[in-house]
């Protein structure tokens, strides 16, 4: 890879830390452009600072510009190695799925059920590919009786968060965890006094950290495959495990619900 003979070039002349970094990239090259700045910094425990001045010591203008290179650079080496993308696609689904389910903590997952059920008004906030599962958890709910606003429109939603207060409820749908137009929104709605719930990839992102419950998915993406299905995927599973949690508490309203607007739709046919 390119980027390796450019650290190779430069490795000499590197501070302590820089070659900290930049043994740790040699390492992990496959899986720093599905990183964040802030798991990097967490993993080899150097400063955000330190990762920066390390992809400008190299030639990039900053950690956002190394990563997306990286990624080319894999799109690439892919090309040239492809094989069944069918076979391929059906297995990253797959394990997609299985490490969501390992990342998921159940006492967060039981948390957030509980907000859901004594939450007075419900919205939930996605933005661009994000907004897919909004709607899905929207939707979903809605057949169990309980009904959640979806919005995606930043905003509206920034309109919505204004007016909420400590008995409301914002599903926050993100995988990066730090897409401004969706943090602004949320932080009005924290001081508010109302409750969050974050569906995001990161648990150090600044979603996470301002939800009062957290859902971690495991929908990876570099910044050449934003909004691939593969990374829906993990989100809309999360989506599942809450509605179908909230439907085992809530069973006869859930089956009540069902059968009223099965009975509504038959009769419109």
């Amino acid at each position: 890879m390119k980027i390796l003979t450019i650290i190779d070039s430069c490795y000499p002349n590197l501070s302590k830390q820089g070659k900290k970094v930049a043994d740790y990239v040699k390492i992990k090259k496959q899986d720093i452009a599905i990183m964040s700045l802030q798991e990097i910094s967490r993993e080899i425990k150097v400063s955000e600072a330190t990762i920066t001045r390390f992809t400008r010591k190299l030639g990039f203008q900053g950690f956002t510009d190394f990563k997306l290179e990286l990624a080319r650079e894999d799109e690439m080496y892919l090309e040239k190695t492809n094989g069944n993308y069918m076979a391929k696609i059906a297995n990253n689904i797959s394990n997609m799925v299985s490490a969501t389910k390992d990342l998921i903590d159940i006492n967060e997952l039981n948390k957030a059920i509980g907000y859901i059920e004594n939450s007075k008004n419900i919205f939930t906030f996605g933005i661009g590919a994000s907004g897919i599962a909004a709607k899905e958890l929207q939707t979903r709910f809605l057949r169990f009786g309980k009904i959640i606003i979806s919005e995606s429109i930043n905003h509206f939603q920034i309109m919505y968060s204004s007016i909420l207060n400590e008995k409301d409820l914002v599903i926050a749908i993100s995988l990066t965890g730090d897409t401004k137009d969706l943090i602004y929104p949320i932080e009005i709605a924290k001081k508010n006094g109302c409750k969050v719930i974050a569906i995001t990839n990161h648990l150090l992102s600044p979603l996470a950290k301002l939800a009062d419950a957290t859902l971690l998915t495991a929908g990876r993406e570099t910044p050449l495959d934003g909004g691939s299905l593969v990374s829906k995927i993990s989100q809309l599973y999360v989506v599942d495990l809450l509605a179908t949690g909230y439907a085992m508490n809530n069973k006869c309203e859930a089956i009540k619900s069902k059968e009223k607007i099965a009975l509504s739709i038959a009769k419109r046919k």
